[in-house]
């Protein structure tokens, strides 16, 4: 068990991509191994982006645990049930993300959304009504921040909401433990605050896929 202020706390956007790479196949596994093309460069440690045909993989971000010549584990990323994960659905591309943007002077981080939605699956004879699980809420991050549009990260930002696809986004706690995913970018560029306060704008990020958390 660990407790965890958000003190320390540090955000990231993925500013450099390397070219996108094809995937041949994908296995089936508790954790999944990509094909991919020759000379990938990939290397364990990094963070890589999947395009992928799992609807479950798709624009998901996750790291990589192992290399063997052109097979490339991805770590965590469990694949065993093929009705989630139908064989054969995980070919598409890599694309390694080479470097991060430090997003600084975050004030307060403010998460929205990944709330469970039900499905009123009740019966006219049951006098107990039954919530059916069915899709969850899409989830955003709002970080509130000090103004400063002399910050390198805000043209990066400014770049992944002008190009209108997911972009990396990784954060790290106290404790350095890893979340990343792929999310919308969105900047705003005036800055706010009353008499006295210290002047905030805010960047949102919508994810686009579930988020990868490890613990180390």
């Amino acid at each position: 068990m660990a407790q965890t202020t958000n003190t320390g706390k540090a955000f990231f956007i993925g500013s450099t991509y390397a070219a996108a790479v094809a995937i041949s196949a994908a296995t089936n596994a508790a954790e999944c191994v990509v094909t991919l093309a020759p000379a990938h460069g990939t290397i364990v440690g990094e963070w890589v982006h999947l395009s992928v045909g799992w609807a479950r993989g798709n624009d998901r971000l996750f790291r990589v645990k192992t290399v063997s010549t052109n097979d490339v584990t991805l770590e965590g990323f469990n694949t065993t049930s093929t009705a989630l994960f139908p064989a054969g659905g995980g070919v598409g591309t890599l694309r390694r993300v080479t470097a991060w943007a430090q997003i600084s002077q975050v004030r307060a981080p403010n998460v929205a959304g990944g709330e469970q939605q039900y499905t009123d699956g009740s019966y006219l004879e049951n006098p107990v009504n039954i919530d059916v699980p069915n899709n969850k809420t899409a989830t955003t991050i709002t970080l509130e921040l000090a103004h400063d549009i002399s910050l390198a990260y805000r043209t990066t930002v400014q770049a992944a909401q002008d190009g209108g696809v997911p972009v990396a986004f990784r954060q790290v706690n106290a404790l350095g433990r890893p979340s990343a995913g792929a999310c919308f970018w969105s900047i705003q560029n005036m800055g706010a605050g009353g008499r006295g306060d210290i002047e905030v704008s805010t960047v949102q990020c919508s994810f686009a896929n579930e988020i990868t958390h490890y613990a180390t």
